[in-house]
């Protein structure tokens, strides 16, 4: 209801559509944000928080179509060299499994959305030629999340 009375602001489009596509999977307004620009790109249903195990490795992405992973980033998440050294390694685990991986960061969401659409296009696009977009390969690897408390 409130983002409605927002109709005229600045970003209120993305928040509607974050609204509107909220998901209990989403674990920030980014995700939900993310998902509404995934879901725009018309390639399917994206699936939440998938999650694959191997090796006594845990990993959850954010956002998954066929093949493909989105992954949303807040710039905060990499001060730190560490941080920024785990992911990267995150990402070779999770790209590992044959899967494809793009970024979506807030100035996707706010300034440079059909940027955005394009390039996450040519990337899921890049994915499905190269590994299609059939996951039952990966059903020994999945984990699903519980839900969390309310």
């Amino acid at each position: 209801r409130t983002v409605s009375m927002m109709w005229c602001w600045p970003g209120s489009c993305p928040a509607k559509l974050a609204v509107e596509h909220a998901d209990p999977g989403a674990e920030s307004f980014l995700e939900s944000a993310g998902r509404g620009l995934v879901l725009e790109l018309g390639i399917g249903a994206p699936q939440t928080q998938f999650g694959l195990r191997k090796a006594g490795r845990t990993v959850f992405c954010d956002i998954r179509v066929g093949r493909h992973v989105f992954e949303c980033d807040g710039e905060l998440k990499y001060d730190d060299a560490k941080v920024l050294w785990e992911e990267k390694r995150r990402q070779d685990f999770i790209t590992g499994f044959k899967l494809g991986m793009s970024r979506i960061t807030y100035h996707d969401i706010f300034a440079g959305r059909a940027q955005a659409r394009a390039r996450l296009l040519r990337e899921y696009a890049d994915t499905e030629a190269r590994f299609g977009s059939d996951i039952s390969d990966l059903a020994a690897y999945a984990v699903h999340r519980r839900p969390r408390a309310a």
